[in-house]
């Protein structure tokens, strides 16, 4: 989402982004990417059967140790799936004067540090021929908390840049919620 303004002194402004899949797709990674007002980052997949999954929360968003969540077993969602990522900014004086920002002023999107970014990427596989792998039978993949943190890698990485996954892989952000 690039079109979105946090007001000055605010401790709790939402912003949200979404990707509808149009077919079967293998989730391989979460990547959320923020400045210094972004405290939180939420990754909830929206089913075609009306059932929802957490699939990443990050309650203590710091930009200054960025991860991508690799799966370590792809992550498989059927066709009609709906990802949302919900980042919350605390454009507040405490925060500003822990992480040397001016609460006093709005802030919008931006490629500067003292901008903020909303860049919720996925990076998934779709098949080009024939079904999507499964994992079916091999247990549940689902949803990735702090209560099970065995089903993702994380590793420090530079950026992904868009469509740079190989074939039949994408990296890039969603957008935004309406």
């Amino acid at each position: 989402n690039t079109n979105f303004e946090v007001p000055p002194g605010h401790a709790d402004w939402k912003v949200g982004a979404a990707k509808t899949f149009d077919r079967d797709t293998t989730i391989l990674a979460l990547w959320p990417h923020g400045h210094s007002r972004t405290a939180s980052a939420t990754y909830r997949a929206f089913y075609p059967n009306g059932t929802s999954e957490l699939l990443l929360e990050v309650p203590n968003y710091d930009h200054r140790w960025e991860e991508v969540y690799t799966y370590r077993v792809p992550k498989v969602v059927p066709a009609g799936t709906r990802v949302e990522v919900i980042y919350r900014y605390d454009n507040s004086p405490a925060r500003g004067g822990r992480k040397g920002f001016d609460a006093a002023q709005p802030v919008i999107f931006g490629a500067r540090a003292a901008d903020e970014m909303m860049l919720g990427y996925i990076s998934y596989g779709q098949p080009v021929d024939g079904p999507p792998p499964t994992n079916r039978g091999k247990g549940s993949v689902d949803a990735v908390d702090q209560d099970r943190p065995d089903r993702f890698t994380a590793s420090r990485r530079k950026a992904i840049a868009p469509g740079t996954g190989g074939s039949g892989i994408t990296s890039a952000p969603l957008q935004p919620l309406v």
